[in-house]
């Protein structure tokens, strides 16, 4: 499998419109891979392409455009079929974008999968898109139940719930099985509740990361995960190798739930180092922990 890490930010981006902190200040004056747009895949497994999410990025996305020069990425022309993780507008409003493939010799309709929960809060802003097989709309409606593998597609992908607050119900990851490879994508999370056997041992877990240390506040405000968090599920699945998404600019190092594991990361150069000083700490020393941009591409 081959996956392109689309975009790697939270659901503003870095930087953030408006936000003079030292991580957007930062990405403002450099680029390079501290610039992010909303986080978004492009996933390649032997007999198709699926595209895991469409957020307001999506048409930068998907020509390989990238704001920084020597992190562009070949242009992505087509896809079988689009995962949708959850509603929030990070996530789907791109939809729109795509209506411009109908121009194109090679969509018809798009198969687009999506929890029945997360099809009505999609179905309200974006219902003009959507339809049933036959009816010619770009979308083809199509449920994602959690713990079912996806019917439809050739390669092997099963959703699995997780939870992400009350203004995205029916949000779920998705673990991908192509032969012997697996990949288990989390999406925007905050706990998983239902303990899965198929999310151990991955080849590659895709995770996300909002923050380094784990904010006070946590769950009432936000239902994201912190990388203080995560290292717990880390130890817990088992995988081969990791990669951390959705970075946003945020911090809570003057008022975290448990004692701060370090100072704030304002790059990518310092996300890196302070996830390999604590991987190291917690005895995950040789376990691959990679800190993702955009125009990353990692092949399994």
């Amino acid at each position: 499998m081959k996956i392109t890490f689309l975009g790697t930010g939270a659901a503003w981006g870095n930087p953030e419109l408006g936000c003079n902190c030292d991580a957007c200040s930062y990405a403002r004056t450099h680029g390079g891979k501290d610039r992010r747009r909303r986080t978004a895949l492009f996933v390649e497994t032997s007999s198709e392409k699926l595209l895991v999410d469409c957020g307001p990025d999506i048409r930068e996305q998907l020509m390989g455009q990238r704001a920084s020069p020597g992190l562009e990425y070949d242009p992505i022309e087509e896809f079988d079929a689009l995962l949708i993780t959850h509603s929030h507008t990070d996530h789907i409003n791109g939809l729109d974008e795509l209506s411009a493939l109908r121009r194109s010799e090679w969509v018809d309709s798009i198969p687009a999968y999506a929890t029945e929960s997360a099809w009505g809060e999609i179905m309200k802003r974006f219902g003009y898109l959507v339809g049933n097989e036959g009816e010619g709309r770009l979308f083809i409606r199509r449920l994602a139940f959690p713990g079912v593998q996806l019917v439809g597609l050739q390669t092997n992908v099963t959703p699995f719930k997780v939870e992400h607050g009350p203004t995205a119900p029916g949000a779920v990851g998705y673990i991908f099985q192509d032969g012997d490879k697996k990949v288990v994508y989390t999406g925007d999370f905050y706990d998983v509740p239902i303990r899965d056997e198929r999310l151990k041992e991955p080849d590659l877990l895709i995770m996300e990361c909002n923050w380094y240390n784990e904010p006070r506040t946590q769950p009432k405000t936000s239902w994201h995960m912190s990388f203080q968090r995560a290292l717990s599920f880390i130890q817990s699945w088992s995988p081969k190798r990791v990669v951390l998404v959705h970075i946003s600019h945020e911090d809570f190092t003057r008022t975290p739930l448990n004692t701060p594991i370090g100072t704030r990361p304002k790059n990518h150069a310092e996300w890196q180092l302070s996830v390999n000083r604590k991987r190291n700490q917690v005895g995950l020393g040789g376990l691959p922990i990679e800190v993702s941009y955009d125009g990353m591409v990692v092949t399994i």
